[in-house]
């Protein structure tokens, strides 16, 4: 999924700058790819289709395995779309809260010894692979990197969170627990997705472990970096910079949000609420560096919506979920740029 992802990118980079030779092989490749990837689905979750010219190799097989729809977790951050089945991939993902989560990871390891106690008993975490269908073989189990499996790493445990969150919908409020169990309730990804986060903050908390050193393989491990995807999900945000256009679908108490963004040239606040009225309104604030835009994106807006710079109101046209801006701005540090929606 990690391919298909890149050839959307190459495909995507390349008719940007007008080459539309490599952009329809990109977009050839990509969709017989995509076609592929979707009869590995078993109903529930991807599987591997092992090479049977090296079946004395480890692979995962039948297992359903942690990094299995890490491609669309990469497209999302970037802008890309859908690279295959939405309704797979969640369901590939809420398998991974039914069938590799664990509150208690000590009765699992008890019984599964190999691999390194990244988590300990009384810590909750999201393992690699395991194998609920059945097809784990016995030739898996001679090979020293089969411990992996039974490990809880936070890079790969943040990159499934981040991916939760990001095709859950919104939640805010309290008293989710019938939600986060129903796997029907369109919130229950993102609550699911935060319980995983939940888990390794828990882990790595001061009173048991050095919190800036997230060990996975060895020490300050960069891929434990995959934790600010979710920051990213959290906030829905959307980036374009050649294009000036950048935007945010919140996904925690959009109601009353605020968040840090960064963009190619600076960073700066994000911040939404919703009145008493049922209206929305929105600031983006640059702190530092600057911001080019010209295009916003929130789920809100409508064709009456206005942009305003203090008194100022700027010339723009909207539409469902999009306002665009009569000339592009650059925004310098302290400017504070006012949506109503």
């Amino acid at each position: 999924s990690l391919y298909l992802a890149a050839l959307r990118a190459g495909g995507e980079m390349a008719s940007e700058l007008g080459d539309d030779a490599f952009a329809k092989k990109c977009r050839t490749v990509f969709e017989s790819g995509s076609a592929k990837i979707a009869q590995l689905f078993n109903g529930e979750f991807y599987e591997q289709e092992e090479d049977p010219k090296h079946l004395g190799a480890i692979g995962v097989g039948k297992g359903c395995y942690i990094d299995q729809v890490i491609g669309q977790w990469w497209a999302h951050q970037t802008g890309l779309g859908r690279i295959y089945d939405a309704k797979s991939i969640k369901s590939a993902l809420h398998s991974l809260w039914k069938y590799n989560f664990l509150p208690d990871v000590g009765p699992f390891r008890q019984q599964f010894k190999r691999g390194r106690f990244y988590a300990l008993p009384g810590n909750a975490g999201l393992l690699m692979c395991t194998w609920p269908k059945g097809g784990l073989r016995d030739d898996f189990v001679k090979h020293w990197q089969y411990g992996y499996f039974n490990e809880c790493m936070t890079g790969f445990e943040w990159q499934a969170a981040a991916h939760m969150v990001m095709e859950g919908d919104p939640v805010s409020g309290e008293g989710f627990e019938k939600a986060i169990a129903d796997p029907s309730d369109p919130r229950a990804l993102t609550l699911r997705g935060l319980a995983v986060a939940r888990a390794i903050h828990d882990r790595y908390s001061p009173s048991q472990r050095n919190p800036y050193n997230e060990i996975e393989c060895s020490d300050h491990y960069a891929r434990a970096a995959a934790s600010y995807s979710l920051l990213l999900g959290v906030c829905g945000f959307h980036y374009h910079g050649p294009k000036g256009e950048i935007g945010f679908q919140p996904k925690l108490s959009p109601e009353n949000f605020r968040a840090p963004f960064t963009a190619a040239s600076g960073w700066g606040t994000y911040g939404q609420t919703q009145n008493a009225g049922g209206s929305w309104s929105a600031t983006i604030t640059v702190r530092h560096g600057s911001l080019r835009l010209q295009t916003i994106r929130l789920p809100w807006l409508g064709n009456q919506s206005t942009v305003k710079i203090g008194d100022q109101t700027l010339k723009s046209r909207g539409a469902e979920s999009l306002l665009e801006l009569a000339e592009p701005l650059l925004l310098k540090p302290g400017t504070r740029l006012e949506i109503i929606g």
